[in-house]
């Protein structure tokens, strides 16, 4: 009985289950008899598909399975073996074979036979499915669907190579064999988080090396390379693939066809690397390369495609990967293919362009669940708002993005975050508070990240920041020249250059840091060819009031980064920091039925109360009247926020700590360290000592929980990493500041050497 038999056999018998029609119409369209149809039906009710489809019986002309495996074994031993050298090899030990046997061993079991329009760095998305693996995978999908996890485990790896699927990654690792835990490794490629994906990757790796498993090894070693290119070490993957490259080269005087995937991602991986290192000469190289054997091609390979416009974009020539991107898009479209990863690629050069609307429009229309879809979304979001005068959505946004990314540790998102943040905070005037995060950030960057760091210095050398024995290189990379132009005080050309080489969004990121440049060319009357929001920032207008107001402590309030002497009452102030966290921005407002509920419960007079608490807070805080007014609109009261722009040390705080997290998840805790002490430093006491209304209360409970858990994760990370000064210098703080803090005493108290930390006096 031919394979194909059997599978025919379970279909026919769940389709006739699974659908609304007769035995003799399935019979019908499955050209058998009706009887026969329902001797398979009686066998998958009583005996499930097992019964069906198991009856797999190796055809009568197929090698023997031990030649079989010591045909695939000598594959695996020497990854470039082509079919002729391995016949001559057998032949010497006495075993006579063709060519096109040994040929067809090897596709069976996943080494030769690719779907080269689907090659990938996913081996299993391009190894076809033989009828056996399509025969037994169906079987143990049926039985894992009946709970017996073990047979339908059995099953799969009594199959030779199993390509991408659905079932695989649901089994245990314990019970399947190393082909399969090989294969699922690469299934997971994606789908999993960084760190213990990368763990379980190496931990695979060592055990093909000890039992000779090169060509398997090889695979897992480019999964391994693109994964390291998520976490930016630039060197380490560097290292990774050159080494892979001499043990190909130098396994053998020619490298077969089927290492040819093998051999053009490498190169997209050593482009990516030198290009992060600053080496434009070895990253065309690679780029050369890859597009001669792209041309050589008699058909278009989508993802590799796809993989030279990553490289496009690494050396900052995203027309180029415009080009490439757009061509796999039109591809997958024509084959109906999932385009979600080619959109996630087109919506970051999109994102650069400046067409924002286009770029959220291509991520919206794909799974932004996924962690690393869902950054890019935020920080996309997060320079749309900035460039729409929305610095503090723009801070939000970047936060948030911060806490998606501290679950993986990626590097390339906490830089991104980074320069948003420092960008929006100049933007509000906050000079200093942007070049500390512009200083640590260049700091974190310069291990891996050579253009970035060179960026940053071009940026804090023009902001009056030395550096000590360190000349700034030149770089002929866009990104870099045009911050050179910028500080050069070229910013038309500049602009010009922006636009040539598709990099807008740089422009409008670091034109902020240059207002004296725009201001001087606005005073002539010339377009400088930045959004018209963008002009209302209050670095770029000075015109507009930015109310700073620390909280964490006593109430202490800033214009324009001037001490402001105010005399508020307790009340007063709550509403005061309740309307900077409620509207912090100008196009923002406060419903008074809630701010009525919220300090004047149940109270007849709470319209004429808030009337005077306004103006005084207007009297106090020099605000003119027709930035803060009443609207009513669908029959209620707003206060409406017409022109100011609010801060707050506890948004500050919130964003260093998440900031810190990120940073401790990278892996890089002394910069983690410091964040975390620069948030603590912004507690200076009790919020809200003097103020009982409802909604202070509720804020308070809320500042000093979170304040209490940051501080025991904080001393606990460093008792991790044998600092115990620096947790029980923050313990002692936060207990002089809360009331009764139950859990840092029972926390405190269960620490070795850190007895001497007091309780608070009741």
């Amino acid at each position: 009985m031919h394979i194909i038999d059997s599978y025919t056999k379970l279909q026919a018998a769940l389709h006739y289950l699974n659908n609304k029609t007769t035995l003799k119409q399935t019979a019908l369209l499955f050209k058998i008899h009706y009887l026969t149809l329902f001797k398979y039906v009686t066998l998958y009710r009583k005996h499930g598909a097992e019964k069906l489809m198991i009856n797999y019986h190796r055809p009568w002309n197929r090698t023997d399975k031990k030649l079989e495996e010591k045909i695939v074994q000598l594959k695996e031993n020497n990854p470039g073996l082509t079919v002729k050298k391995a016949q001559e090899i057998l032949k010497k030990e006495g075993i006579k074979i063709s060519t096109k046997c040994i040929w067809n061993i090897w596709k069976r079991y996943g080494y030769a036979g690719f779907d080269k329009t689907k090659l990938s760095t996913k081996f299993t998305e391009y190894i076809p499915w033989s009828n056996e693996a399509r025969v037994k995978y169906e079987a143990a999908k049926d039985i894992f669907s009946r709970g017996d996890v073990k047979r339908a485990a059995r099953i799969l790896n009594s199959i030779p190579a199993l390509p991408n699927n659905d079932l695989l990654p649901q089994i245990p690792d314990a019970q399947l064999n190393i082909p399969r835990r090989i294969e699922k490794i690469a299934i997971l490629y994606g789908n999993t988080p960084v760190s213990p994906y990368l763990a379980k990757l190496r931990q695979m790796k060592k055990i093909l090396r000890n039992k000779r498993l090169y060509y398997s090894t090889i695979r897992l070693t480019i999964l391994e390379a693109f994964t390291i290119s998520w976490l930016g070490e630039s060197k380490t993957q560097l290292n990774l693939t050159l080494g892979l490259n001499k043990f190909i080269q130098n396994n053998g005087d020619r490298i077969s066809s089927s290492l040819f995937p093998f051999k053009f991602l490498m190169s997209i991986s050593e482009g990516v690397a030198y290009a992060r290192l600053l080496n434009t000469k070895e990253a065309y190289k690679r780029i050369k390369f890859c597009h001669r054997q792209l041309m050589s091609c008699k058909f278009l390979i989508p993802y590799f495609m796809e993989a030279l416009g990553v490289l496009y974009t690494h050396v900052d020539d995203f027309n180029k990967a415009e080009q490439c991107y757009t061509k796999v898009l039109n591809e997958y479209e024509k084959k109906g293919v999932d385009t979600a990863e080619i959109r996630n690629f087109l919506s970051s050069v999109y994102h650069l362009k400046g067409d924002y609307k286009k770029a959220i429009a291509l991520l919206k229309s794909i799974n932004t669940s996924n962690w690393h879809n869902s950054a890019k979304y935020l920080l996309i979001q997060a320079t749309r708002a900035l460039v729409n005068a929305m610095p503090h959505r723009s801070l939000s946004f970047s936060s948030q993005a911060v806490n998606v990314l501290k679950k993986e540790g990626i590097r390339w998102g906490i830089y991104s975050a980074n320069i948003i943040a420092a960008s929006a905070y100049y933007s509000l005037g906050e000079k200093t508070k942007a070049i500390n995060i512009l200083k640590k950030t260049i700091c974190f960057v310069s291990k891996n990240y050579k253009k970035e760091e060179l960026i940053l210095k071009n940026l804090l050398s023009h902001l009056c920041i030395k550096f000590k024995h360190k000349r700034i290189s030149k770089c002929d990379l866009p990104r870099v020249r045009l911050i050179q132009f910028l500080k050069n005080k070229k910013y038309f050309l500049a602009l010009k250059y922006a636009r040539q080489k598709g990099i807008v969004t740089d422009l409008q990121r670091w034109a902020i840091f240059f207002p004296e440049l725009i201001s001087k060319n606005l005073a002539k009357g010339k377009s400088i060819g930045l959004p018209r929001a963008m002009l209302h920032l209050p670095i770029l207008n000075n015109q507009v009031p930015v109310y700073h107001i620390k909280f964490l402590g006593k109430t202490i309030v800033y214009k324009n980064q001037q001490y402001l002497k105010t005399n508020l009452n307790p009340k007063d102030l709550a509403f005061l920091i309740y309307l900077c966290t409620g509207a912090m921005e100008p196009k923002k407002s406060l419903n008074l039925d809630e701010v009525y509920r919220n300090f004047w419960t149940n109270s007849e007079k709470a319209p004429r109360n808030f009337s005077h608490l306004l103006v005084r807070i207007r009297t106090e805080l020099k605000i003119p009247s027709h930035l803060l007014t009443i609207s009513r609109s669908y029959g209620e009261n707003y206060l409406i926020n017409n022109g100011i722009y609010f801060t707050t040390d506890y948004q500050e705080f919130e964003q260093t700590i998440a900031r810190a997290k990120a940073l401790q998840r990278a892996g890089e805790w002394e910069f983690a360290k410091k964040e975390f002490l620069q948030a603590f430093k912004l507690i200076r006491g009790e919020p809200f000592k003097k103020n009982f209304d409802n909604w202070s209360v509720n804020m308070r409970f809320r500042i000093l929980s979170k304040l209490e858990n940051k501080a025991i994760n904080f001393a606990k990370a460093c008792l991790e990493h044998n600092n115990k000064h620096d947790a029980k210098k923050i313990l002692q703080k936060v207990l002089k500041i809360m009331p009764d803090p139950e859990e840092i005493i029972k926390f405190s108290n269960s620490l070795i050497g850190l007895g001497a930390v007091s309780q608070p006096r009741k």
